[in-house]
């Protein structure tokens, strides 16, 4: 979850900062979320419960959800495209993902 948070604060800044104007989430974005999310990232990385490579591949993980996020809206609601139903079941199994990968590495350090 502190991907989505990071991933999302960027997204909201690269945008005020491209546009020069201010947006919904800026805020926030430089308040709470970047924060947030660093402070996780910190303590995961200071316990040795991530790694450097485990934060990248959780950034990427955020980047293709708010990809997934965005993608689905629209063809959702406005190209109709996809059912509704569709859009939510996709969201739910993604934000499975990790931990189904998680318990695959893990798996696969046991062997």
């Amino acid at each position: 979850m502190a991907s989505i948070t990071v991933v999302n604060a960027v997204v909201h800044i690269v945008v005020g900062a491209l546009t020069a104007t201010y947006n919904a989430g800026l805020l926030t974005a430089f308040v709470v979320f970047l924060p947030l999310g660093f402070a996780v990232y910190r303590a995961a990385l200071g316990a040795g419960t991530a790694t450097r490579r485990t934060v990248a591949l959780s950034l990427a993980w955020g980047v293709l959800a708010h990809v997934l996020m965005v993608g689905g809206l629209l063809a959702a609601n406005w190209l109709h495209a996809i059912p509704q139903t569709a859009y939510f079941v996709a969201l739910g199994i993604w934000s499975v993902v990790p931990s189904l990968l998680e318990r695959q590495l893990d798996a696969g350090r046991e062997a």
